[in-house]
């Protein structure tokens, strides 16, 4: 089996980073970067350096990201695949894993989602919507 990396962009708190699983020829996980993304051309240059410092020529890499399938279909000693996000759910686990690390390295705020408005604020809002237009005229005037 040629040694695989499968490699996607996956979020912390709204943000990006690159996660790239080294398996070997065994099928045995060797390595696993995470990393801020910064672009599909330098997470090629990534994946180029794994294969440096594992003294590998050529490297088969699974990817469920467009940008990163089209940047690595021009470098060299990447043969590419797109893959469906189930196939490449390991890059997810392991985001998952580390996720209160990562937080906590780059100081990311968690992201609080902001709750439904209340019925009867929207009742609210529509009358006074209302009184605004009978007040300006239903059109009869000049625009304010």
């Amino acid at each position: 089996m040629q040694p695989l990396v499968i490699a996607n962009v996956e979020h912390v708190e709204g943000t990006p980073f690159l996660v790239a699983l080294l398996y070997g020829e065994e099928g045995y996980l060797l390595d696993e970067i995470t990393l801020p993304y910064e672009g599909p051309d330098a997470a090629c240059g990534l994946i180029a350096e794994i294969m440096r410092r594992y003294h590998l020529e050529t490297v088969e890499c699974w990817t469920s990201e467009q940008a990163l399938y089209v940047s690595a279909l021009s470098t060299i000693g990447i043969a590419v695949t797109f893959k469906h996000r189930l196939d490449t759910g390991g890059t997810r686990q392991a985001i998952e894993r580390s996720r209160d690390i990562l937080a906590e390295i780059y100081e990311l705020k968690p992201k609080i989602p902001k709750p439904k408005t209340p019925k009867w604020r929207l009742f609210f809002i529509g009358l006074v919507q209302k009184i605004l237009n009978k007040l300006k005229g239903d059109g009869l005037y000049e625009e304010i």
